[in-house]
């Protein structure tokens, strides 16, 4: 499941250097404009909406390489919350730009600092949503199922052992590739809601080390703003002490999704969204296999919660 120690050393070495007190890489062109840098396309038709912003893609004015550009807004805020914000979104790409080094996760450009908004660039998966795919072809086969999963499990098994959790995983924020691939090319995108979880990890130690920006969250008292409830496992929804086991229930439920069909409350045509869908364990067959693979991940303590 692990890939090698060689494809983890240029992360791994940049957070240990920066746990043992070296001083912060700054993020990178927040001197510059966006506009000199990237052309948007089609910026009235986003890619997406979500709770931590709006994505468009953009067009590299030197490279001619199209990019996705998250932008979030800055408008009609406090100096207060400008600031809470411009630090959770200099937090975001920072988090983006140390886990990124893995193949299936959004790999990270750069970010920039408009007068309205911030804006953070990464590489454009053109596949769409796993979620769009989901609902296009129904329920996966079990080996269709676990291609999936293969590839997102070693994603996030990648996060937690560089000390970061997720915390908002759902089949909206697994992308495809391209539009020929269902498994073997996916990307986890956006960070919004990851944290850097115990100080016992690299990746903990950096959040006690950035100038109290990236800090260890096991004793937060509540939920990361922006973790869909569908998805969620409990001690998140009750604003609980949690760690990085929390992503291993978001796990559990996508696979579930994957094996069963996502099932939509009502009865209206629209594009569904994922919270009107509700995983329902154990009203549907499942192979035994993946039962126990969903079980063992959807268990309600933490302690006999399995790990990635």
């Amino acid at each position: 499941m692990w890939r090698a120690a060689a494809s983890r050393a240029a992360p791994a070495a940049s957070a240990l250097a920066l746990a043992l007190g070296a001083p912060e890489p700054a993020p990178r062109c927040l001197e510059r404009r966006l506009q000199d840098s990237y052309h948007l396309l089609e910026p009235e038709r986003p890619l997406g909406v979500g709770g931590h912003g709006v994505v468009f893609p953009g067009v590299n004015k030197s490279s001619g390489e199209i990019m996705a550009i998250k932008q979030v807004s800055k408008k009609h805020m406090s100096a207060k919350a400008a600031e809470t914000l411009s630090r959770r979104v200099k937090d975001e790409a920072e988090l983006l730009r140390i886990a990124g080094e893995h193949r299936s996760i959004c790999s990270y450009k750069e970010i920039f600092e408009g007068n309205d908004a911030w804006y953070i660039v990464t590489e454009l998966a053109r596949g769409g949503e796993l979620f769009d795919r989901l609902v296009e072809r129904g329920a996966y086969t079990a080996n269709g199922a676990a291609s999936v999963m293969r590839e997102v499990v070693d994603a996030v098994a990648y996060l937690h052992s560089m000390g970061i959790a997720h915390l908002d995983l759902k089949p909206e924020n697994v992308l495809l590739k391209s539009d020929e691939t269902d498994a073997s090319d996916v990307r986890l995108v956006d960070f919004g809601s990851a944290r850097f979880v115990g100080s016992d990890r690299i990746g903990g130690a950096v959040g006690a080390a950035v100038g109290g920006g990236l800090r260890s969250e096991r004793s937060k008292a509540a939920g990361p703003a922006g973790a869909t409830p569908a998805y969620a496992a409990p001690e998140v929804l009750r604003g609980d002490a949690y760690d990085e086991s929390a992503d291993v229930w978001s796990l559990g439920v996508i696979l579930y999704l994957l094996l069963t069909g996502a099932r939509r409350r009502g009865r209206r045509r629209a594009r569904p969204r994922s919270r009107s869908f509700r995983p329902m364990f154990g009203r549907a067959i499942v192979p035994r296999s993946a039962a126990d693979f969903r079980n063992a991940r959807a268990r309600l303590t933490l302690k006999r919660r399995c790990i990635a």
